[in-house]
C-alpha cells in the first residue's frame, strides 16, 4: 500500500479506539454508474475446485451445510484483488487451514461486481452486485460465516494465516453461541503467556486521567491493544513507521491501554474504572464485531 492509503487507514483506526483492524482492499459500491478503479499489484485468482458450486440460494446452502454438520461461508471477492489472492494462495495453501475449511465449511464465492441472481436468507432476491451493496461490503475479501440462519462472524478485509486460524477456531468450535468474537480473542490472549505491548514514544504514561477540560487543543486517541494481536503488529510495524503517518499521530494525545489490564482509568466523561472494564463497557454500547447488513 502507498503511504497515503496507510494514512487513510490510520485516520479511520484512531477516531476513538483501536480494537480490531485488518489489511483490506477498498471496493466502491455506490452504484452501477461508479467507475471501477484498478489495483496496484493486481493478482488474478483461480478459486479452488473444492469451493461449493451453489445455486446461490443461501437458505438452501445453509440447510445442506447444517445437515452435514458444516457451516456456510460466503467469500466476497473481485477481479484483481491482491488480498483475495493472498487468502486463496497463502492462507488456503496452508495444509491445516485447507483441511479445516474443507472439513467444516461450504465456501461460496460471490463476485461483488457480478450479475448472477442470488436468493438471500429470508427469500429476498438480489444480484451479486446489489447484495454486496446491501450488505455494505466495502472491502475484499469479506467473509461472512453463517450458523443456522444467522451470521456467526463477519471478517472485513484480509486476515493473515495465524489470525485467520483463530477465526476458524471460533467458527468450527461454535464459540459464537457462547461469546462474541472480540471476547473470544481476549480469552485466547489471557491464556497465552503475556508479552509486552508495542511501545511508542508518543504514548502518554500513567496515571490515565482522560477527563480533560472542554476545548482541549489536541484530540485524544485511545489504543486498546493486546499482546497476541496481528492487527496491532501491522499497526506498529507497518503503519506507524511511516514518517507522514507518524507526523499526524503526534498531533494527538495518545494513550495505550491493554484489553486485559487492570490499570486505573478516568474516562473522558469522568468515570473511574479500569482499562479492561472500560473496554467491556464500550463493547456493550457499541458493536465491535461487524454484523450482517450493518457496518
Amino acid at each position: 500500500m502507498t503511504p497515503s492509503l496507510w494514512i487513510k487507514r490510520l485516520n479511520m483506526l484512531i477516531a476513538i479506539t483501536l480494537l480490531v483492524s485488518s489489511l483490506a482492499v477498498p471496493a466502491s459500491l455506490a452504484g452501477e454508474q461508479v467507475e471501477r478503479g484498478t489495483f496496484s499489484g493486481a493478482q488474478q485468482t483461480e478459486m479452488p475446485e473444492w469451493f461449493k458450486q451453489s445455486f446461490l440460494d443461501f437458505e438452501q446452502d445453509i440447510d445442506e451445510a447444517t445437515a452435514d454438520g458444516r457451516r456456510l461461508m460466503l467469500f466476497f471477492h473481485q477481479a484483481g484483488c491482491p488480498y483475495c489472492n493472498a487468502l486463496v494462495e497463502d492462507n488456503l495453501a496452508e495444509s491445516d487451514i485447507e483441511q479445516t475449511v474443507r472439513e467444516n465449511l461450504d465456501v461460496v464465492a460471490i463476485n461483488i461486481w457480478g450479475d448472477l441472481e442470488v436468493i438471500h436468507v429470508g427469500g429476498q432476491n438480489f444480484t451479486e452486485k446489489t447484495l454486496a451493496e446491501a450488505l455494505n461490503v466495502s472491502y475484499t475479501p469479506t467473509l461472512i460465516f453463517f450458523n443456522e440462519r444467522k451470521v456467526a462472524l463477519r471478517l472485513d478485509g484480509y486476515y493473515p494465516p495465524e489470525q485467520f486460524r483463530r477465526a476458524l477456531r471460533y467458527i468450527v468450535q461454535k464459540k459464537d453461541s457462547e461469546l462474541t468474537y472480540s471476547d473470544f480473542l481476549t480469552s485466547l490472549a489471557a491464556s497465552t503467556p503475556t508479552e509486552p505491548l508495542h511501545h511508542e514514544d508518543f504514548f502518554q504514561p500513567p496515571p490515565f486521567d482522560l477527563s480533560r477540560a472542554a476545548g482541549a487543543s489536541r484530540p485524544l486517541a485511545v489504543y486498546f491493544e493486546q499482546s497476541v494481536c496481528t492487527a496491532c503488529d501491522v499497526l506498529h510495524q507497518k503503519i506507524l513507521v511511516d514518517p507522514a503517518t507518524r507526523a499526524i499521530v503526534e498531533q494527538f494525545d495518545n494513550v495505550q491501554l491493554g484489553l486485559g489490564s487492570d490499570a486505573p482509568v478516568i474516562t473522558p466523561d469522568g468515570k473511574r474504572t479500569t482499562a479492561s472494564q472500560w473496554a467491556r463497557d464500550r463493547k456493550s454500547t457499541r458493536q465491535l464485531q461487524s454484523h450482517y447488513g450493518s457496518r
